[in-house]
């Protein structure tokens, strides 16, 4: 217990300097990003494409010897893409940016998956619109990338969310909540860190290190089915 409580103290107090600190964990995912031309969307409805209206497109393609291959492959780049985008969207909260990023990538999608409708069984402009989603993501990641570079704050924050995360890691694995308790990861959060002032005043600080929670107590239940995937996740291993 005593060394317990050294620990979560030695991680939260090193985490204060992190402001003048260089980077430890926050890694831009494009280098040198360029500076992008992203209009405001806040006006903007955001609506994605639901996972059933995905179904009814794919179907839309006759499946033959032609076509199977190509259109399985654009099913996994849509799966994909769905994971980029909902990355960006939950692990980048703190940046303001971040909801004008995931709205436009489902507004480029939007374009992109009319065309799919429209040739269905055109295994060449298949292809086209595979690469056209990697367009997306790669136009996305330099955006995030722009406006992480930019904010300093936010920089110092996610690296104390990796070590407030990497403290709770090293607790999990001799005890930890059941994967079954839906109030573990919050309970946790609050337990270890609850009296933090970065915790008690940023939302998207606290429900960062929540989703680290909820995943590292699923991770040492099956670790071979949750390897890290995520910017954070892996962040956590590193």
């Amino acid at each position: 217990m005593k060394n317990r409580k050294l620990l979560i103290a030695f991680a939260t107090a090193g985490a204060s300097f992190l402001g003048t600190m260089p980077l430890v964990s926050m890694k831009l995912r494009v280098p040198n990003p360029k500076r992008p031309n992203l209009p405001s969307l806040k006006a903007v409805k955001n609506e994605v494409v639901t996972l059933n209206e995905l179904d009814k497109i794919i179907r839309l393609t006759n499946e033959n010897d032609k076509t199977k291959e190509v259109i399985a492959q654009f099913r996994s780049k849509l799966n994909e893409f769905y994971q980029h985008a909902f990355n960006i969207l939950e692990e980048y909260e703190g940046i303001e940016k971040h909801d004008d990023i995931f709205k436009m990538m489902f507004l480029k999608l939007k374009v992109v998956l009319d065309i799919q409708r429209k040739e269905p069984n055109n295994v060449e402009q298949i292809k086209r619109n595979i690469n056209i989603l990697d367009d997306i993501m790669k136009s996305a990641d330099n955006e995030l990338s722009y406006f992480v570079s930019q904010d300093l704050k936010f920089q110092a924050l996610w690296d104390k969310a990796v070590l407030l995360s990497k403290t709770m890691k090293a607790e999990f694995k001799t005890s930890r909540p059941s994967t079954v308790d839906p109030y573990g990861p919050v309970n946790s959060v609050e337990k270890f860190f609850g009296a933090d002032e970065d915790v008690k005043t940023i939302k998207w600080f606290k429900s960062l290190l929540i989703r680290a929670a909820n995943y590292l107590i699923h991770y040492y239940d099956a670790p071979e089915v949750f390897q890290p995937k995520t910017d954070f996740e892996k962040a956590i291993f590193e």
